[in-house]
């Protein structure tokens, strides 16, 4: 996967760890988190790319304290200058917070 801007046709995958850590080992286990996360997604991305070897796919990892919602993606989106439909995400845990429908139209990558 690579990692940069992203012009008009390419696709770009979003994905978020929220980082809500205030003592030192939870830090720590946050960073776990996220980079089991970050290699799961990758795995996944790398599948597309097998499927789609003629696409460029950028990767965008989220840290963030703010709630991963449509709100968020859209301002994503528009810092990336990529649409909400054209991002990918994992598939959301039964814990998820929202309902997909409220994210603005971004693909879910399923196993």
């Amino acid at each position: 996967s690579s990692s940069g801007s992203s012009s008009s046709g390419n696709l770009a995958g979003a994905a978020a760890a929220v980082a809500t850590a205030s003592s030192s080992s939870a830090a720590a286990a946050d960073l776990n988190a996220i980079d089991a996360e970050k290699k799961l997604f990758s795995s996944e991305v790398a599948i597309l790319q097998r499927i789609f070897p003629k696409m460029k796919l950028d990767v965008v990892l989220i840290c963030t304290r703010e709630p991963f919602n449509g709100r968020l993606i859209q301002r994503v989106g528009e810092q990336l200058k990529v649409p909400p439909y054209m991002m990918f995400m994992t598939c959301p845990s039964e814990r998820f917070p929202y309902d997909v429908a409220e994210l603005g139209g971004v693909r879910l990558i399923t196993r």
